[in-house]
């Protein structure tokens, strides 16, 4: 079962007696307990239904012991173990029991992170027979835009295109920094606006004219006075648009170009699911190919690499790292065919 229908079953009340959420990705672990927790109890009647362990502090025996409580005046006993990745196989395997015979009562959720069960052991054969398992799989840079979208009509969200890909850019695949940034936007945002780019911008603390999507249009296009305008703007604003980020941002941008040459080359049709970015998107990367042919591209790549060490403190002197941003843009702008 999906992160979604999960949450949507929690909020419609349909409760399985055992809930095992493991994997790599903390955030939808997060959401499922959090979501588990402000449902399964009403507020006034926690103190009593409601127990709240750490896999550090406490072994199978406590666990067990807690879930098989009956409720005080309530229609359930909520147990969440969080940081269960921190018990030992041993006393995970002591649990098994209790899945096959849970107390109908109880809700018991379990939050193990980083880790994820056998999918040969007992324990997992017996949770998914009898409760739920949830493995929560890491969302890579080339899903994130899809996630971004899908995740912000889960809120009531509408995004265009381009403030997508500011969130995605900017935010990286941190999702619980993207859902707190979405969840500000939609208390700033009107209802039913659509949140454009200047908007989540403005969120994620880029400045509407000067920032790095700004850049990557301007160096498409060979727009020269505007690459300068940016990067002196970067300069004299160092924390604002911050040389590791851009040059970051950068680095995927030719990476990109780069694979699309690749793609142009061995007759690819679908450009964009090639290099990874969405449709829309496609138009400014082949007016960027036509400013960096492939050789220039590579060019480019070698002079990302070499400012992003010097922004590391290698070869790095005194010079401060927006000036090596500064000197940079403008080395890029000399290499495009627009110059």
């Amino acid at each position: 079962m999906d992160y979604q229908s999960i949450i949507h079953q929690i909020q419609d009340r349909k409760f399985t007696p055992v809930y095992f959420l493991d994997g790599m990705e903390p955030f939808f672990i997060d959401q499922i307990l959090h979501a588990l927790e402000s449902t399964v109890i009403p507020e006034d009647q926690r103190s009593f239904n409601q127990s709240i362990l750490y896999g550090k502090e406490v072994d199978a025996a406590t666990i067990i012991s807690e879930a098989r409580r009956y409720p005080m005046m309530a229609d359930h006993v909520l147990v969440v173990v969080r940081e269960a990745q921190h018990l030992r196989k041993e006393q995970l395997e002591q649990l098994i029991p209790y899945v096959e015979n849970a107390n109908p009562s109880t809700v018991l959720a379990i939050g193990y992170k980083g880790k994820k069960l056998d999918g040969r052991s007992k324990l997992k054969k017996a949770i998914a027979k009898h409760g739920t398992y949830f493995q929560g799989k890491q969302i890579y840079e080339n899903q994130l835009p899809s996630w971004i979208e899908a995740h912000a009509h889960s809120l009531g969200i509408r995004l265009e295109p381009q403030a997508i890909r500011v969130l995605s850019a900017c935010l990286g695949t941190d999702l619980g920094r993207i859902h707190s940034e979405m969840v500000k936007l939609k208390l700033v945002a009107e209802k039913g606006q659509l949140v454009d780019a200047a908007l989540a911008s403005r969120q994620v603390g880029l400045h509407k004219d000067y920032n790095v999507f700004e850049l990557t249009r301007a160096l498409s296009t060979g727009d020269k006075r505007r690459v300068i305008q940016i990067a002196e703007y970067a300069r004299a604003n160092p924390k604002e648009l911050n040389a590791v980020m851009v040059v970051s941002i950068l680095t995927t941008y030719f990476e990109k170009i780069i694979r699309l040459h690749s793609a142009v080359k061995t007759g690819g049709q679908n450009l964009a699911s090639a290099i990874g970015v969405q449709p829309f998107l496609i138009r400014e990367y082949e007016m960027a190919g036509k400013q960096f042919p492939l050789r220039r591209a590579v060019k480019a790549m070698e002079l990302l690499l070499q400012c992003d060490k010097r922004l590391k403190g290698l070869d790095a002197g005194i010079t401060p790292a927006e000036e090596w941003l500064r000197e940079l843009l403008i080395k890029l702008l000399h290499l495009s065919v627009g110059r």
